[in-house]
């Protein structure tokens, strides 16, 4: 028997007002429940995991490794979204497949950032830590991305560029990625919750990898 969203809707409101950790405690507790289909997804549902989400992101006492969490959330919750899932069934009879097509890697990755070259002009233009703010973490991804758009397509291989080049040139060491890295992971994460961005999992990287890149 499926249960009903509105007492789960309740109680994510109910930690609007309180701290990151609470509010990511939440939406962790409830979202396995929605994913197994025990609580009904609704749209009122998945706009309250939204807001609580955009809420996290835009506090300034969070961390990294909490923005990487909610960006994870985020990325989940879209999967359960209703909303979501009607925009894919309305789209995907406009998208024929050819009929021959070359293999390609399922994270989407094309290798159109060089994350050496990305990371140098970061490094250049930001020695040290820039603030944590929405403008800032705006501005260093344009750094990186240098004439590029901002845009979900290059974000998202910005994420993959980095994440390759930490596998294939870092040997995926923790201690071997710069501060750079950190806060371009960090910042990628906190606009693709701002903009509604989905963050691809780097096909390159295992399970135990990709925390220890997330880190």
């Amino acid at each position: 028997m499926t249960i009903k969203a509105t007492p789960f809707i309740k109680l994510l409101q109910s930690v609007l007002h309180k701290s990151v950790d609470e509010k990511l405690e939440q939406v962790r507790s409830i979202l396995p429940s929605v994913e197994s289909g025990a609580v009904k997804s609704t749209e009122p549902l998945a706009r309250q995991f939204v807001m609580v989400l955009t809420s996290v992101s835009k506090s300034p006492e969070i961390t990294p490794s909490q923005l990487a969490f909610a960006a994870e959330l985020r990325a989940r919750v879209d999967l359960v979204d209703p909303r979501s899932q009607s925009e894919k069934t309305i789209k995907s009879p406009e998208r024929p497949q050819p009929e021959a097509q070359s293999p390609k890697l399922s994270d989407g990755f094309d290798r159109s950032i060089n994350a050496i070259e990305a990371l140098s002009r970061v490094r250049l233009k930001y020695p040290r830590q820039p603030d944590w703010t929405d403008l800032q973490n705006e501005n260093l991804i344009q750094a990186a991305l240098d004439t590029t758009p901002i845009e979900e397509h290059s974000v998202q291989q910005l994420w993959l560029a980095l994440a390759c080049d930490f596998k294939e040139r870092l040997g995926c060491v923790e201690s071997s990625l710069s501060p750079q890295t950190k806060w371009l992971t960090a910042a990628i994460c906190q606009i693709a919750i701002a903009r509604n961005f989905q963050i691809p999992t780097p096909n390159c990287l295992t399970f135990i990898e990709e925390l220890a890149f997330r880190s």
